[in-house]
């Protein structure tokens, strides 16, 4: 993967649609990257077993990646409207979207664009809001693709 930054994650192309994040225009759900995490890394498995009667451990077999387990948060950016009751509606509406989209990639592959490469995803985790008047939200994703 060439491209290992949030601020480049752009879409996610679910079967009920693609949501876009860091849009540059409309409203949109801009991420911060020092609140994700697990973009491009993967954990590593094996089998450990200690040794008997004498010190250190034996390798059952060889040691292997995982896939990658990606938490993604944010703030909702809304720039559609100039009065709060209209700021609450455009910024509800894309919680809405996102959780609708999110929700079809349970159990369906969805693919995440990220600059110019694109990961296949599940969502692990559905998107929690927080925060009052400004929305914030954090959402996790799994892919079975070692970084």
């Amino acid at each position: 993967m060439s491209s290992w930054s949030y601020s480049d994650i752009s879409t996610c192309v679910t079967s009920a649609g693609t949501f876009t994040f860091n849009a540059a225009s409309g409203d949109t759900i801009i991420l911060d990257p020092d609140a994700c995490s697990g973009l491009g890394t993967s954990g590593v498995r094996t089998s450990i077993f200690n040794r008997g009667q004498t010190s250190g451990y034996n390798f059952a077999a060889a040691f292997l990646e995982e896939g990658q387990h990606l938490v993604l948060a944010g703030t909702v950016l809304v720039r559609s409207a100039s009065t709060e009751a209209g700021y609450v509606t455009a910024r509800d509406a894309v919680l809405t979207d996102l959780r609708t989209k999110m929700k079809s990639a349970l159990g369906a592959d969805a693919t995440l664009t990220i600059g110019g490469d694109s990961l296949v995803v599940r969502c692990e985790h559905l998107p929690e809001q927080s925060g009052g008047f400004v929305k914030r939200v954090v959402l996790g994703l799994v892919s079975a693709t070692a970084a």
